[in-house]
């Protein structure tokens, strides 16, 4: 009775996926090329975001993910060099998310400001960040609104980011100002009355 008491108004926690890609729109399909990121605020040294794409040795654009490089107000590619590039998005519940990035050059992902993965990225290595996925599993979304940033530093040349992949969270975790708690209060006085009654 209490449970659905409380699931018909709307109380019962829903699983809410989302989309973290880069290069969506807030519904998650694709942003065509030039169109501003949506999604993540930059900063550093770069105010602005567009989708473009850099051939050769970038891994390519997938279905729920693409690549996102600074660029000037009016949407023009710029190559902030020696700089670093933080792109930044909330995420509101709590839960995990699952996925992928690349960047170039170096990057990490750090969650609720604490870093999760990183790459040591040319010139550092003999491997090319923007050669290969590295992927996250099941990171931990501990916060009723979490911060998700990426922050891609530059040497020379071209510089982006992409990420693919999804959130799962809790979308009914926000506070309600104790109506929970005053329902199953009331569920069990009622309880309780029906048990006078029959005994």
């Amino acid at each position: 009775m209490i449970g659905l008491l409380v699931g018909g108004l709307g109380l019962a926690t829903q699983a809410q996926t989302i989309q973290i890609g880069t290069g969506l729109d807030g519904s998650g399909n694709l942003l065509s090329t030039g169109s501003f990121e949506q999604n993540y605020s930059e900063g550093g040294n770069a105010l602005y975001a567009v989708v473009g794409y850099e051939a050769g040795s970038w891994v390519a654009n997938v279905a729920n993910g693409q690549w996102i490089t600074p660029s000037d107000a009016l949407g023009n590619l710029t190559d902030p060099q020696y700089s670093t590039t933080t792109y930044t998005r909330t995420v509101d519940g709590i839960g995990t998310m699952t996925g992928a990035f690349a960047s170039d050059n170096p990057g990490e992902l750090l969650v609720n400001g604490v870093e999760v993965v990183s790459t040591p990225g040319w010139p550092t290595t003999d491997d090319s960040d923007y050669s290969y996925w590295t992927y996250f599993n099941d990171i931990s979304l501990g916060q009723s609104v979490n911060t998700i940033e990426f922050d891609v530093y530059n040497s020379y040349g071209p510089t982006g980011l992409i990420v693919a992949g999804t959130a799962t969270v809790n979308a009914d975790n926000a506070p309600d100002g104790g109506l929970t708690a005053m329902l199953l209060g009331m569920g069990l006085v009622g309880m309780g009355v029906i048990r006078r009654k029959l005994s």
